[in-house]
Protein backbone atom coordinates (compact mmCIF):
# COMPACT_ATOMS: atom_id res chain seq x y z
CA UNK A 1 0.00 0.00 0.00
CA UNK A 2 1.29 3.69 -0.84
CA UNK A 3 2.57 5.70 1.94
CA UNK A 4 -0.03 8.54 2.91
CA UNK A 5 0.59 12.19 1.85
CA UNK A 6 1.10 13.14 5.82
CA UNK A 7 3.43 9.79 6.07
CA UNK A 8 5.36 11.03 3.14
CA UNK A 9 5.79 14.45 4.08
CA UNK A 10 7.10 13.40 8.18
CA UNK A 11 9.59 11.53 6.08
CA UNK A 12 11.08 13.87 4.15
CA UNK A 13 10.89 16.46 7.30
CA UNK A 14 12.28 14.16 9.65
CA UNK A 15 14.99 13.77 7.04
CA UNK A 16 16.15 17.00 7.14
CA UNK A 17 15.21 18.22 10.21
CA UNK A 18 14.88 15.66 13.02
CA UNK A 19 12.01 14.31 15.07
CA UNK A 20 9.39 17.25 14.72
CA UNK A 21 6.13 15.89 14.08
CA UNK A 22 3.99 14.22 16.33
CA UNK A 23 -0.18 13.31 16.07
CA UNK A 24 -1.88 15.75 18.73
CA UNK A 25 -3.25 12.29 19.91
CA UNK A 26 0.49 12.07 22.08
CA UNK A 27 0.41 15.55 23.19
CA UNK A 28 0.02 14.23 27.24
CA UNK A 29 3.78 12.58 26.61
CA UNK A 30 4.87 15.76 26.12
CA UNK A 31 3.74 17.60 29.10
CA UNK A 32 6.12 17.78 32.15
CA UNK A 33 5.89 17.31 35.86
CA UNK A 34 4.24 19.44 37.73
CA UNK A 35 6.47 20.98 40.45
CA UNK A 36 4.44 21.98 43.67
CA UNK A 37 4.61 25.44 45.20
CA UNK A 38 2.36 26.38 48.05
CA UNK A 39 -0.88 24.02 48.67
CA UNK A 40 -3.54 26.97 48.35
CA UNK A 41 -1.43 28.34 45.33
CA UNK A 42 -1.27 25.13 43.94
CA UNK A 43 -4.83 25.44 43.86
CA UNK A 44 -5.03 28.43 42.52
CA UNK A 45 -3.04 27.41 39.53
CA UNK A 46 -4.90 24.27 39.04
CA UNK A 47 -2.01 21.81 40.01
CA UNK A 48 1.69 23.58 40.31
CA UNK A 49 3.78 24.68 38.40
CA UNK A 50 5.08 22.64 34.78
CA UNK A 51 8.08 21.91 34.55
CA UNK A 52 10.24 23.26 31.32
CA UNK A 53 8.03 26.36 31.89
CA UNK A 54 8.80 30.53 32.38
CA UNK A 55 7.01 31.71 35.53
CA UNK A 56 6.84 34.95 37.22
CA UNK A 57 6.19 35.72 40.73
CA UNK A 58 6.08 39.62 41.61
CA UNK A 59 5.10 41.87 44.53
CA UNK A 60 6.08 44.31 46.61
CA UNK A 61 8.79 44.66 48.86
CA UNK A 62 8.65 42.31 51.82
CA UNK A 63 5.80 40.25 50.35
CA UNK A 64 7.46 36.99 50.20
CA UNK A 65 8.88 36.54 47.23
CA UNK A 66 12.42 34.88 47.67
CA UNK A 67 10.30 32.84 50.33
CA UNK A 68 8.16 31.36 48.23
CA UNK A 69 10.71 30.48 45.74
CA UNK A 70 12.46 28.78 48.21
CA UNK A 71 9.95 27.25 49.07
CA UNK A 72 9.60 26.44 45.41
CA UNK A 73 13.02 24.99 45.41
CA UNK A 74 13.13 22.57 48.34
CA UNK A 75 9.83 20.92 46.62
CA UNK A 76 11.98 20.70 43.73
CA UNK A 77 15.00 19.42 45.59
CA UNK A 78 12.46 16.61 46.38
CA UNK A 79 12.34 15.67 42.90
CA UNK A 80 16.27 15.49 42.69
CA UNK A 81 16.18 18.29 40.75
CA UNK A 82 19.34 20.99 40.13
CA UNK A 83 18.75 24.19 41.94
CA UNK A 84 20.17 27.19 40.97
CA UNK A 85 19.36 30.69 42.62
CA UNK A 86 20.76 33.95 40.99
CA UNK A 87 21.21 36.57 43.15
CA UNK A 88 21.32 39.75 41.65
CA UNK A 89 20.19 41.70 44.46
CA UNK A 90 23.24 39.77 46.82
CA UNK A 91 20.59 40.41 49.79
CA UNK A 92 20.01 36.39 50.11
CA UNK A 93 20.76 35.40 53.46
CA UNK A 94 21.96 31.55 54.37
CA UNK A 95 19.56 32.58 57.60
CA UNK A 96 16.71 32.20 55.14
CA UNK A 97 17.84 29.07 53.85
CA UNK A 98 18.28 27.27 56.99
CA UNK A 99 14.85 28.10 57.79
CA UNK A 100 13.15 26.62 54.51
CA UNK A 101 12.05 23.05 55.62
CA UNK A 102 14.06 20.25 53.01
CA UNK A 103 16.35 22.88 51.42
CA UNK A 104 19.69 21.91 52.08
CA UNK A 105 22.83 24.49 51.27
CA UNK A 106 24.97 21.84 49.76
CA UNK A 107 22.14 21.29 47.15
CA UNK A 108 21.25 24.67 46.27
CA UNK A 109 23.63 26.34 43.78
CA UNK A 110 24.26 30.24 44.21
CA UNK A 111 25.16 32.21 41.01
CA UNK A 112 26.09 36.34 41.94
CA UNK A 113 28.81 38.61 41.29
CA UNK A 114 31.46 38.48 43.37
CA UNK A 115 34.56 40.52 42.00
CA UNK A 116 32.86 42.40 39.53
CA UNK A 117 29.52 44.26 38.69
CA UNK A 118 27.02 41.29 36.62
CA UNK A 119 25.57 43.38 33.63
CA UNK A 120 22.02 42.78 32.86
CA UNK A 121 23.31 41.02 29.27
CA UNK A 122 25.84 39.06 31.40
CA UNK A 123 23.44 37.97 34.00
CA UNK A 124 21.02 36.82 31.31
CA UNK A 125 23.48 34.86 29.16
CA UNK A 126 24.84 33.18 32.41
CA UNK A 127 20.70 32.24 33.11
CA UNK A 128 20.51 30.33 29.31
CA UNK A 129 23.66 28.87 29.15
CA UNK A 130 22.46 27.37 32.81
CA UNK A 131 19.03 26.57 31.59
CA UNK A 132 20.59 24.45 27.89
CA UNK A 133 23.62 22.77 30.29
CA UNK A 134 21.19 21.36 33.42
CA UNK A 135 18.14 20.07 31.74
CA UNK A 136 15.44 19.40 34.27
CA UNK A 137 17.00 22.09 36.44
CA UNK A 138 14.98 25.18 38.29
CA UNK A 139 16.61 28.46 38.07
CA UNK A 140 15.40 31.68 40.08
CA UNK A 141 16.21 34.80 38.98
CA UNK A 142 16.12 37.51 41.97
CA UNK A 143 15.83 39.89 40.65
CA UNK A 144 14.22 40.98 36.85
CA UNK A 145 14.28 44.15 38.40
CA UNK A 146 17.61 44.77 39.29
CA UNK A 147 18.88 44.02 35.98
CA UNK A 148 21.01 46.68 34.71
CA UNK A 149 22.36 47.11 31.17
CA UNK A 150 26.20 47.52 30.26
CA UNK A 151 25.93 50.61 28.51
CA UNK A 152 23.91 52.35 31.40
CA UNK A 153 27.26 51.74 33.52
CA UNK A 154 29.12 53.21 31.11
CA UNK A 155 28.57 57.50 32.28
CA UNK A 156 27.13 58.98 35.57
CA UNK A 157 24.08 58.41 37.05
CA UNK A 158 21.76 60.36 35.03
CA UNK A 159 23.48 60.68 31.87
CA UNK A 160 22.04 57.23 30.49
CA UNK A 161 18.90 58.32 27.64
CA UNK A 162 18.47 54.23 26.87
CA UNK A 163 14.37 53.77 27.44
CA UNK A 164 13.30 50.58 27.62
CA UNK A 165 16.55 48.72 28.03
CA UNK A 166 15.66 46.02 30.39
CA UNK A 167 12.28 45.43 28.53
CA UNK A 168 13.70 44.81 25.12
CA UNK A 169 16.86 42.23 26.52
CA UNK A 170 13.99 40.82 28.12
CA UNK A 171 12.04 40.44 25.22
CA UNK A 172 15.18 38.86 23.45
CA UNK A 173 15.75 36.74 26.56
CA UNK A 174 12.22 34.97 26.50
CA UNK A 175 12.14 34.34 22.95
CA UNK A 176 15.70 32.86 23.49
CA UNK A 177 14.55 30.70 26.54
CA UNK A 178 11.29 29.55 25.47
CA UNK A 179 11.92 26.66 23.10
CA UNK A 180 15.06 25.72 25.83
CA UNK A 181 13.11 25.51 28.87
CA UNK A 182 10.24 23.38 26.56
CA UNK A 183 12.84 21.00 25.07
CA UNK A 184 15.69 20.47 28.40
CA UNK A 185 12.27 20.92 30.69
CA UNK A 186 14.28 23.31 33.05
CA UNK A 187 12.40 25.82 35.14
CA UNK A 188 12.79 29.99 35.12
CA UNK A 189 11.50 31.43 37.89
CA UNK A 190 11.92 35.10 37.59
CA UNK A 191 11.40 37.39 40.40
CA UNK A 192 10.49 41.19 40.23
CA UNK A 193 8.97 44.52 41.78
CA UNK A 194 5.28 45.76 41.00
CA UNK A 195 5.85 49.05 39.40
CA UNK A 196 2.82 51.94 39.39
CA UNK A 197 0.69 52.03 36.03
CA UNK A 198 0.85 55.44 35.39
CA UNK A 199 -0.94 55.16 32.22
CA UNK A 200 -4.43 55.07 34.26
CA UNK A 201 -5.65 51.78 32.35
CA UNK A 202 -5.47 48.67 34.02
CA UNK A 203 -3.81 48.39 37.98
CA UNK A 204 0.12 48.01 38.35
CA UNK A 205 2.43 45.76 36.25
CA UNK A 206 5.57 43.86 36.42
CA UNK A 207 8.34 45.50 36.28
CA UNK A 208 10.70 43.88 33.14
CA UNK A 209 8.46 44.88 29.89
CA UNK A 210 5.46 43.56 28.53
CA UNK A 211 7.74 40.33 27.26
CA UNK A 212 7.34 38.42 30.20
CA UNK A 213 3.16 38.56 30.07
CA UNK A 214 3.17 36.86 26.88
CA UNK A 215 5.96 33.82 27.15
CA UNK A 216 4.92 33.49 30.91
CA UNK A 217 2.98 30.24 31.62
CA UNK A 218 1.93 31.51 35.16
CA UNK A 219 2.37 34.85 36.66
CA UNK A 220 1.51 35.39 40.75
CA UNK A 221 1.46 38.92 42.06
CA UNK A 222 1.21 39.78 45.44
CA UNK A 223 -0.07 43.28 46.17
CA UNK A 224 -0.94 43.12 49.89
CA UNK A 225 1.34 41.55 52.67
CA UNK A 226 0.11 42.66 56.56
CA UNK A 227 1.70 41.85 59.19
CA UNK A 228 0.13 40.16 62.22
CA UNK A 229 -1.31 39.18 64.56
CA UNK A 230 -3.00 43.08 63.50
CA UNK A 231 -3.63 44.60 66.95
CA UNK A 232 -0.80 43.02 69.11
CA UNK A 233 2.70 42.75 69.44
CA UNK A 234 5.12 40.73 68.68
CA UNK A 235 4.32 40.30 65.37
CA UNK A 236 4.83 36.32 63.93
CA UNK A 237 4.73 36.57 60.24
CA UNK A 238 3.01 38.43 57.58
CA UNK A 239 -0.03 37.14 55.39
CA UNK A 240 0.74 37.58 51.28
CA UNK A 241 -2.62 38.00 49.07
CA UNK A 242 -0.91 36.47 45.68
CA UNK A 243 -2.95 36.18 43.02
CA UNK A 244 -2.88 34.36 40.06
CA UNK A 245 -2.88 36.68 36.94
CA UNK A 246 -1.77 33.95 34.26
CA UNK A 247 -1.74 30.16 34.52
CA UNK A 248 -1.03 27.60 32.16
CA UNK A 249 -3.11 24.67 33.58
CA UNK A 250 -6.38 26.44 34.46
CA UNK A 251 -8.19 29.43 35.11
CA UNK A 252 -6.20 31.28 37.48
CA UNK A 253 -7.27 31.63 41.02
CA UNK A 254 -5.85 33.49 44.49
CA UNK A 255 -4.39 32.11 47.22
CA UNK A 256 -3.04 33.59 50.68
CA UNK A 257 0.92 32.29 51.95
CA UNK A 258 1.42 32.65 55.73
CA UNK A 259 4.84 33.00 56.24
CA UNK A 260 6.54 32.57 59.39
CA UNK A 261 9.19 34.80 60.85
CA UNK A 262 12.24 31.98 60.84
CA UNK A 263 10.13 29.56 59.86
CA UNK A 264 9.15 30.47 56.11
CA UNK A 265 5.80 29.31 54.73
CA UNK A 266 3.41 27.63 56.86
CA UNK A 267 2.44 24.47 54.97
CA UNK A 268 0.80 23.17 58.58
CA UNK A 269 -1.72 25.97 58.56
CA UNK A 270 -2.21 26.26 55.09
CA UNK A 271 -3.36 22.46 54.56
CA UNK A 272 -5.48 23.06 57.74
CA UNK A 273 -7.38 26.20 55.94
CA UNK A 274 -7.97 24.47 52.89
CA UNK A 275 -9.06 21.13 54.21
CA UNK A 276 -11.54 23.06 56.35
CA UNK A 277 -13.19 24.83 53.19
CA UNK A 278 -12.99 21.22 51.62
CA UNK A 279 -15.05 19.73 54.31
CA UNK A 280 -12.40 17.51 56.11
CA UNK A 281 -11.99 19.60 59.77
CA UNK A 282 -15.22 20.88 60.91
CA UNK A 283 -14.84 24.26 62.84
CA UNK A 284 -17.89 24.26 66.01
CA UNK A 285 -17.03 27.64 67.63
CA UNK A 286 -12.99 27.91 68.41
CA UNK A 287 -12.76 24.15 68.60
CA UNK A 288 -11.89 21.85 65.01
CA UNK A 289 -12.36 18.24 64.54
CA UNK A 290 -11.37 16.00 62.03
CA UNK A 291 -12.98 14.17 59.76
CA UNK A 292 -10.95 12.81 57.20
CA UNK A 293 -12.73 9.33 57.29
CA UNK A 294 -10.90 7.90 59.23
CA UNK A 295 -11.74 6.14 63.23
CA UNK A 296 -8.15 7.09 64.90
CA UNK A 297 -8.19 10.47 63.31
CA UNK A 298 -11.69 11.72 63.90
CA UNK A 299 -10.80 11.34 67.16
CA UNK A 300 -9.00 14.32 67.25
CA UNK A 301 -10.27 17.60 68.45
CA UNK A 302 -7.97 20.94 69.07
CA UNK A 303 -8.95 24.48 70.17
CA UNK A 304 -7.41 26.95 67.97
CA UNK A 305 -6.13 26.85 64.34
CA UNK A 306 -2.74 27.37 65.55
CA UNK A 307 -3.34 24.54 67.68
CA UNK A 308 -4.55 22.41 64.83
CA UNK A 309 -1.50 23.47 62.34
CA UNK A 310 0.63 22.36 65.70
CA UNK A 311 -1.34 19.16 65.56
CA UNK A 312 -0.78 18.72 61.92
CA UNK A 313 3.24 19.68 62.55
CA UNK A 314 3.59 16.98 65.15
CA UNK A 315 1.47 14.10 63.63
CA UNK A 316 3.20 13.47 60.09
CA UNK A 317 1.43 10.60 58.87
CA UNK A 318 -1.86 12.64 59.62
CA UNK A 319 -0.41 15.74 57.33
CA UNK A 320 0.42 13.43 54.65
CA UNK A 321 -3.33 11.71 54.58
CA UNK A 322 -4.96 15.20 54.82
CA UNK A 323 -2.22 16.70 52.17
CA UNK A 324 -2.77 13.20 50.08
CA UNK A 325 -6.77 13.95 50.26
CA UNK A 326 -7.26 17.89 49.65
CA UNK A 327 -4.94 17.79 46.61
CA UNK A 328 -7.03 14.05 44.92
CA UNK A 329 -10.37 16.44 45.69
CA UNK A 330 -8.63 19.46 44.35
CA UNK A 331 -7.15 18.05 40.87
CA UNK A 332 -8.09 14.75 40.84
CA UNK A 333 -5.65 11.12 41.59
CA UNK A 334 -3.36 11.85 38.84
CA UNK A 335 -1.68 14.80 40.61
Amino acid sequence: MAKSKVATIESELTKKYGDIIVSAANLHELEGKLIPTTLGLDIALNGGIIEGSLNIIAGNSGSGKSTLCLEILSNALAMDKELFYMDLELRLKTSLIDCIEGLTKEKLNIIRPKTKIMAAEEALNICEQTLKDSPGCVLVMDSIASLFPEAAYAGEIGDSKQMGGVSRLMYEFCRRIAQVCAITKSTFIGITHVQSNLSGYGGPKAYGGNAIQYFASNILVCLSSPEYPKDSNPKKGRISEFRVTKATLGPPGSASIIIKYGSGCDKYRDLAENAELMGLIEKSGAWYRVNIGHKTFDEIKVQGMENLSEELRSNKELFNLMNKTVRELAFGKKK
